[in-house]
């Protein structure tokens, strides 16, 4: 299998079956008509051990953005738009 990398904006239709967790990653494809229009790029399939890994990995690097000042998080209720990004939320976080 070659190693091939994969530039997503996030991740859409989540789910757990049979113990194996499934998602899209995605890219956000705006129109005029859906301005938060989204397209598959590819999917994911892995055990529920390694989906609690990869957030826990996942937090860490959050962690660690916060520890170097490039993301601050914010105050419950608090929510900045976020530059350069369409539809995308991201509550508890600010990128500085």
């Amino acid at each position: 299998m070659t190693n091939t990398t994969i530039y997503a904006d996030g991740i859409a239709n989540i789910t757990i079956i049979e113990g194996v967790a499934r998602f899209d990653l995605v890219n956000f494809a705006p129109t005029r008509a859906d301005p938060k229009a989204i397209k598959p790029i590819g999917s994911v399939a892995m055990s529920v051990q390694g989906l609690l890994r990869a957030h826990g990995q996942l937090n860490d690097l959050v962690n660690k953005l916060i520890e170097q000042g490039v993301l601050k998080k914010l105050e419950p209720g608090v929510v900045e738009p976020q530059a350069g990004t369409v539809g995308a939320s991201v509550p508890d976080y600010s990128i500085r």
